[in-house]
């Protein structure tokens, strides 16, 4: 059973979005997108990734 993640390290954010990870660093930079600590690795949760991709495609379709 492969269950979605549901949050995902810098690397797997860029991959799953499709963008580099220098640019999802700029986004956690600017507070496009809300991060959590776990140990020493930065996590985004799956649905604040998700909210942020229905922003950006609402805001291309208006």
């Amino acid at each position: 059973m492969n269950a979605a993640p549901i949050s995902y390290d810098v690397p797997g954010a860029a991959a799953a979005v499709g963008i580099s990870k220098t640019t999802v660093w700029r986004l956690i930079a600017s507070g496009d997108l809300v991060t959590f600590k776990l140990g020493a690795r930065t996590l985004i949760r799956a649905d604040v990734l998700q909210a942020y991709i229905d922003r950006i495609s609402s805001r291309e379709a208006a």
